[in-house]
């Protein structure tokens, strides 16, 4: 009996794990901050418990670096990161951008829905930058701002489903 319940709460644990939808998350630009945006990204979509963030490979960065020439003009093309999420076994793809602005920092992210290649959810945060702990608090608006525009948005599917 005692292993029957065993399997079964494992297996319950598993198809769990299984139903979370994967997220990859990337930052356009070669600025060495760069992989602290990531980090920080990957940290909050990892800690929020209903997603899966995937680590950006060196293949899936290696994809998108043929299209440096496009994203260098400030955009990065949509359709071309869906195929890429789907290549990659991904279900969102989360883009992060930061600019510099008038002596400020300003970062967008957007989560790309890879099926549909749309864009479902968005979020900025900006400031001025002058210390790490300025830095990760505007990171930390942006990754929660985002993560709240994400569960917006798939409130807002389902109540389309359900009329």
């Amino acid at each position: 009996m005692k292993k029957l319940l065993i399997l079964l709460l494992s297996a319950f644990s598993l198809s769990a794990v299984a139903q979370k939808k994967k997220v990859a998350v990337y930052v356009t630009g070669d600025d060495p901050i760069n992989s602290i945006m990531g980090d920080h990204l990957v940290d909050g979509i990892a800690h929020d418990g209903k997603y899966l963030a995937v680590e950006r490979t060196a293949s899936f960065l290696n994809e998108l670096v043929k299209e440096q020439s496009y994203q260098q003009t400030g955009a990065v093309d949509d359709s071309e990161l869906s195929r890429l999420g789907k290549q990659f076994g991904v279900d969102y793809v989360c883009v992060a951008t930061p600019f510099d602005v008038w002596g400020e920092k300003y970062i967008s992210a957007r989560m790309i829905d890879v099926e549909r290649a749309e864009v479902i959810a968005t979020s900025s945060a900006n400031g001025k930058i002058e210390n790490s702990t300025q830095f990760l608090a505007l990171l930390s608006t942006l990754t929660k701002g985002l993560l709240q525009s994400f569960e917006q948005s798939k409130l807002a599917d389902a109540k389309k489903v359900a009329v």
